[in-house]
């Protein structure tokens, strides 16, 4: 939304749900391919992704970054979930495991522009296909690669590294997470005290162009801007088309940038990436 550092993908009217016989490890599936990806990116916004821990400078409270021995890194798990949630946008996927249930998001959220109403979802928002969880064999294109409960995914993404002295301190903004009826439309409050969300804008997803919030922030480690990480995507039993919207997500082609780490809608965590490597590690039977 203007001003606010995130804008909206609609979502599918249907979800992709099929049997999908690459999605397997026994044996390779014909006409599909093992590839090997690697990149380097260059953060163009300081990047901050946590620990989880503390640590102390000069007397100050510092949210540590994620490092593997000396390097801070961008944890593969991390980047995953980057690239799965731009997969599942550019695909007919499903967001099972993240339905807007009222009592998660809804009827006990209080609305600020509306003193007294609180939010909750209609049933026909939390009936959306895209909140049915797919059930294997049964599967859309993102569990299908990025697997999901009882479904191993066929990518695997390793740490992006980074140099050691790469790391500075900074000011992250304060993060509040959107009221549920700025995700959607609603109906104007009446006299019942509830404000009901009946229509989804989309999925949610960061541009970093929100000002920053007043008052202080939290003093953490980030990446500085200009460093260069480099990590690796391995792929096995991928098509054609989920390498190309694997590619999408990645940004290579067409070529966008990512948004990772914490304060994305504050200008933070953007990163731009250099031409990447492919090798495919075994050819296509078929």
């Amino acid at each position: 939304m203007p001003g606010q550092g995130y804008g909206f993908v609609p979502l599918p009217d249907t979800v992709a749900r099929r049997e999908r016989e690459q999605a397997r490890f026994d044996r390779h599936a014909p006409g599909c391919m093992g590839v090997v990806i690697d990149l380097e990116y260059v953060n163009l916004e300081a990047v901050h992704v946590g620990s989880g821990f503390w640590t102390l400078h000069a007397n100050q409270a510092v949210r540590s970054i994620a490092r593997s021995g000396e390097h801070p890194v961008l944890p593969g798990s991390s980047m995953k979930g980057v690239l799965r949630a731009r997969y599942e946008a550019i695909t007919r996927s499903c967001a099972g495991r993240r339905a807007p249930k009222g009592a998660m998001l809804g009827d006990r959220l209080p609305s600020r522009t509306f003193p007294g109403h609180r939010v909750e979802f209609s049933q026909a928002v939390k009936d959306h296909p895209v909140f049915t969880v797919c059930r294997p064999p049964q599967l859309c294109p993102a569990c299908a690669l990025f697997g999901q409960m009882s479904q191993r995914g066929r990518v695997s993404v390793h740490d992006f590294v980074a140099a050691a002295s790469s790391v500075k301190r900074a000011e992250l903004p304060k993060r509040f997470s959107p009221r549920p009826h700025h995700l959607g439309s609603f109906e104007p409050p009446g006299t019942t005290g509830r404000i009901v969300v009946h229509t989804l804008h989309g999925r949610k997803l960061h541009e970093g162009s929100a000002p920053r919030p007043e008052g202080r922030g939290e003093a953490a480690e980030v990446l500085a801007p200009g460093t260069r990480i480099t990590g690796r995507v391995v792929c096995s039993n991928v098509t054609n088309a989920e390498l190309g919207g694997l590619m999408s997500a990645l940004g290579v082609s067409p070529q966008t940038e990512l948004k990772v780490g914490s304060a994305k809608a504050h200008h933070y965590g953007r990163l731009a990436l250099e031409m990447p490597k492919i090798a495919v590690v075994h050819p296509r039977n078929g």
